[in-house]
């Protein structure tokens, strides 16, 4: 009966200490919500610092044309990397949001 009941994807699986209780699904839902977070942040802010970077050392290059668009072009896909990630983290928290009750 308790095995049957843990099981049980739409059932109530822990008690609060309010009594509100959770389900599976909503805890997993939950859970994955904070692994986007946890993981995808770091990812967006490494991408980010590194096309700063690239932009630094483009202004740097004046003299050199061929360095100047290499870092431009470099820039301009870390950017658009940060901001692809950025996008994706945003769509699976909104597919991820809390249901009401």
């Amino acid at each position: 009966m308790l095995l049957a009941g843990l099981l049980n994807l739409q059932g109530p699986m822990l008690g609060r200490s309010k009594g509100q209780l959770v389900s599976v699904a909503g805890f997993l839902r939950h859970a994955f919500r904070v692994l986007v977070l946890a993981l995808g942040g770091p990812l967006v802010a490494r991408q980010t610092v590194t096309a700063w970077r690239y932009y630094a050392a483009w202004r740097d290059t004046l003299n050199d044309p061929s360095a100047r668009d290499a870092y431009l072009t470099f820039f301009e896909v870390e950017l658009a990397q940060a901001v692809g990630l950025l996008l994706i983290m945003g769509l699976l928290l909104w597919v991820l949001r809390p249901r009401g009750s």
